[in-house]
């Protein structure tokens, strides 16, 4: 008959948590694969087609896909910012950013430095001891914010952080797109499509630092340029206006500092 110690059974509970935060962070990573994608599509149309704005061409195309990207990028971002409604099912848990972020909030005692340079050490094996101590240390503190053993409340930051990003975006989700607000003096006044970025840009770094803290590992995303429609766009409207410049979302920077 098999037996379990204590420490073992730890072990299990541990190993189950981390696979389904691991679960949770794949879902969340092809959510922002199409965020970026789409933006993309909408950054090359806003750029193509900008030469020909009063000239009818094509206009009711163009308004049409600009509305669509709208429409899914302040949906999307509202899916991926929901915080959970309390008193829900584990079973009809949302997959969001706040979900992922509460649940290590209430395992914070699993997020260790010492956990951290163990998994550093086996992964940099090759390298001196003071190198990949640095590396633990510097996503580890990332999130603990100096401390040994993650607390709680230096997870809410990043929640607190969510919550001012998409609040008027969420707002006009409910009142626009989710919702046919009755009192039309409620609804946000009028929202430039791409004051989207800016929350894109934020949300994904607070997923890309979970993802090195918790497994020492970054996003892993696909080269956006790769799904550029620019040359068909120009089908439509021939045009030699350059393309903005779209780095790659990986490349911006720290993500602990959006």
């Amino acid at each position: 008959m098999k037996t379990f110690t204590l420490d073992s059974t730890r072990t299990n509970g541990r190993k189950a948590t981390f696979r389904k935060w691991k679960n949770w962070r794949a879902r969340l990573r092809f959510e922002f694969l199409n965020l970026l994608v789409q933006q993309r599509h909408f950054h090359e149309l806003e750029a193509i087609t900008k030469p020909y704005i009063g000239s009818g061409r094509a206009w009711e195309l163009a308004r049409s896909m600009a509305q669509n990207y709208g429409a899914f990028a302040i949906t999307s971002i509202r899916r991926l910012s929901e915080f959970p409604k309390a008193k829900t099912a584990k079973s009809r848990e949302i997959v969001s950013l706040p979900t992922f972020l509460m649940d290590v909030q209430a395992n914070a005692y699993l997020i260790t430095r010492r956990h951290q340079r163990r998994r550093y050490k086996k992964a940099m094996r090759h390298f001196p001891e003071y190198i990949y101590v640095a590396a633990a240390d510097r996503v580890h503190d990332a999130v603990a914010n100096g401390k040994d053993i993650l607390e709680p409340q230096c997870v809410e930051s990043d929640l607190k952080l969510i919550r001012q990003t998409v609040r008027r975006i969420s707002k006009l989700a409910d009142k626009v797109y989710a919702h046919v607000e009755r009192d039309r003096r409620r609804i946000p006044r009028e929202f430039p499509f791409n004051e989207a970025d800016p929350a894109i840009k934020i949300l994904l770094a607070i997923l890309r630092k979970y993802s090195l803290c918790l497994f020492g590992e970054e996003i892993v995303l696909p080269e956006i340029d790769d799904y550029s429609i620019a040359e068909d766009l120009r089908k439509i409207w021939p045009s030699n206006a350059p393309l903005p410049q779209f780095p790659s979302p990986l490349d911006d920077g720290e993500p602990w500092c959006p």
